[in-house]
């Protein structure tokens, strides 16, 4: 649709192959969830430029380092907005002072979306 090429896809390869290839090369994100790209954690009709992807995929690699997964942190006026499943919240809260310490040196305010992913 877009002439977008998917190269791994052309030639074969389907995720669970390239996890296991990924697993076998010793890369540590073979077993990483999928994300959308970036560029879908910003607004529609927002100018999408390289320091809001920055911002979104710093406070996102955050909070995957913590441990979270299956999130999302959407770039809203400069705002984080965090998306988190049910089951995470009461994590989240109890790591509240160390999540909110790091995010507001990227963004100006962080936002919790109470409905959850």
């Amino acid at each position: 649709e877009m002439k977008v090429l998917s190269p791994l896809r052309m030639c074969g390869y389907v995720k669970s192959e390239i996890r296991k290839q990924s697993k076998e090369a010793g890369l540590f994100v073979y077993n990483k969830p999928s994300y959308a790209c970036l560029a879908t954690r910003i607004p529609t009709g927002t100018e999408i430029d390289e320091e809001k992807i920055k911002q979104v995929e710093t406070a996102e690699t955050f909070l995957f380092d913590l441990g979270f997964s299956d999130f999302r942190v959407r770039w809203m006026d400069n705002k984080a907005k965090i998306q988190m499943p049910e089951s995470q919240l009461q994590a989240l809260m109890e790591k509240r002072e160390v999540v909110l310490e790091e995010l507001l040196k990227i963004f100006d305010e962080v936002l919790l979306d109470l409905r959850t992913r």
